[in-house]
């Protein structure tokens, strides 16, 4: 048998029961024969959990009751709950102690010696290349390249599951450097750490300038005012279209 507590639980209680005076003034008589008059007793009706539950002062009374609720107890179950519930221990949630907070400023921006008379560099109005222009430009070049590592290579490494020979340098190679700015070119970043050969190839990323410019970049604010041109409309009517979605 469960540890005896001070508190019943009538359980597997059905709502038309719940419902009816009759039984409930039943349950009560039961309490007012069992019990003296200076003893008190909570009766709690649970409807949601189809429960009542009986509160007494000691753990006595409650084994007292027990047999007599379980000879009624056709229609439910009795059972003494897991604690005792006590009425004079306050088992609320506390709030926290007092405290302090202190928040702290961000720093200032700009920075305190920030000189605002700077003025910024121009951005580098050179258009990107592409792929192709890049792939044309190395495959001419892949002499130069071989050269240029065969050169500037400090060790050679292999992979362990390809067996490729790569190269490790230690300054960047730059191919086709040229002093004209229109021309691409292909840098190569230098290899940092012992587990990088791994990675494969040295190339990482190819250095671009701008993203392309728009399609309607050249043309004048008449001219995009303008309905004449068919191009430009459409590309307006796909934007609201956007914006509208």
């Amino acid at each position: 048998m469960a540890n005896v507590t001070n508190t019943l639980i009538l359980a597997r209680l059905s709502a038309d029961k719940l419902d009816d005076e009759t039984f409930i003034r039943s349950l009560q008589q039961v309490l007012l024969d069992s019990l003296v008059q200076t003893e008190t007793t909570q009766f709690i009706i649970l409807r949601k959990f189809r429960r009542i539950v009986l509160v007494f002062d000691t753990r006595e009374t409650s084994s007292k009751l027990y047999p007599i609720f379980k000879k009624v107890a056709d229609s439910f179950t009795v059972g003494y709950s897991l604690h005792d519930y006590n009425h004079d221990i306050d088992n609320y949630l506390q709030l926290p102690n007092n405290s302090r907070m202190f928040l702290i400023s961000p720093p200032a921006s700009p920075p305190v010696d920030f000189d605002y008379d700077q003025e910024e560099e121009e951005p580098n109005k050179h258009q990107i290349y592409t792929h192709e222009e890049i792939q044309e430009m190395f495959l001419k070049n892949n002499q130069e390249l071989r050269d240029l590592l065969e050169v500037n290579h400090t060790k050679t490494k292999y992979s362990n599951n390809q067996m490729k020979r790569i190269f490790d340098f230690e300054k960047e190679i730059v191919l086709n450097d040229s002093n004209d700015p229109n021309q691409p070119k292909i840098i190569l970043n230098p290899v940092n750490g012992e587990n990088d050969h791994l990675i494969g190839k040295a190339i990482r990323s190819f250095k671009t300038s701008l993203p392309p410019s728009s399609a309607f970049a050249g043309l004048t604010d008449d001219e995009l005012d303008s309905d004449d041109d068919e191009e430009y409309q459409a590309y307006k009517a796909q934007l609201m279209a956007q914006q509208n979605d």
